[in-house]
């Protein structure tokens, strides 16, 4: 089954007063992977005297949080058994097809309450296995919400999560740790499926994002997706330091 029939429904949250641009992207975006049906959750504009702002740095804190709670009750509402809620900075990974069929079945068989299309770790560092098939894992954390899928018995246990996040001044990416904490079961791809276009973010998520050369992701994060392991990742750059030094030798002549 496409990628675009798993799930009852698709939302993507969208912030038109801030970002307008993404909008096109976001489209072309889910389009690549076959997501032609999704619903835009427009973030609202937040004023810097809510007194939910307090204890945050900007009032967008607040207003992706709004959004993510209209999403989830947009789904309640809808009936849907399950929804997959995107950030508008969203990209795919090249080849995320063959690596979604090999994750799919357990997807629908696993007993879980949230899934994510990616691990990321406060210490920036994830490890993939290239070579083996891509299945799910028990987290017990994650950063960014930018690809989460919800399934309809948790949809209560992650508005009452986010609604902690919020009241603790919080950003939205902690509601996972939230939801665990309470006994949720939250699982992730062992590949990273899903990245972010728009910042850092999608250098952490690996190689494949669309706005990052790999090059200057290394500069930007220690990462060892599509490594083997640590010793091989170690051995890469060592490899293309020397490879460095040897192209500049011959420019120097």
């Amino acid at each position: 089954m496409a990628f675009g029939d798993v799930f009852d429904g698709y939302c993507v949250i969208h912030a038109p007063f801030a970002a307008p641009h993404r909008r096109a992207a976001f489209e072309s975006s889910l389009a690549s992977v076959g997501v032609n049906r999704f619903t835009v959750i427009e973030a609202r504009r937040v004023a810097s005297d809510d007194p939910r702002v307090a204890g945050y740095t900007s009032p967008a804190f607040v207003s992706l949080i709004d959004a993510w709670i209209v999403a989830i009750e947009t789904a309640r509402e809808a009936g849907w058994r399950s929804v997959i809620v995107f950030e508008d900075d969203i990209v795919f990974r090249p080849g995320f097809t063959r690596r979604w069929a090999q994750v799919e079945q357990d997807v629908r068989s696993t007993d879980w309450d949230v899934l994510t299309l990616y691990r990321w770790y406060a210490s920036n560092i994830v490890v993939e296995r290239v070579l083996a098939r891509t299945r799910l894992l028990p987290i017990r954390s994650t950063l960014a919400t930018h690809a989460v899928a919800v399934r309809v018995g948790a949809y209560a246990a992650v508005l009452a999560a986010i609604a902690e996040v919020l009241k603790d001044a919080r950003p939205i990416d902690l509601f996972n740790n939230r939801l665990i904490r309470a006994g949720g079961r939250v699982v992730a791809t062992s590949h990273n499926l899903a990245g972010q276009s728009s910042s850092l973010n999608d250098s952490t998520m690996g190689n494949y994002a669309a706005a990052q050369p790999w090059r200057r992701s290394q500069r930007s994060v220690r990462v060892f997706n599509s490594y083997q392991s640590a010793a091989h990742y170690g051995f890469v750059l060592a490899a293309r330091a020397v490879f460095r030094i040897a192209r500049r030798a011959r420019l120097i002549r």
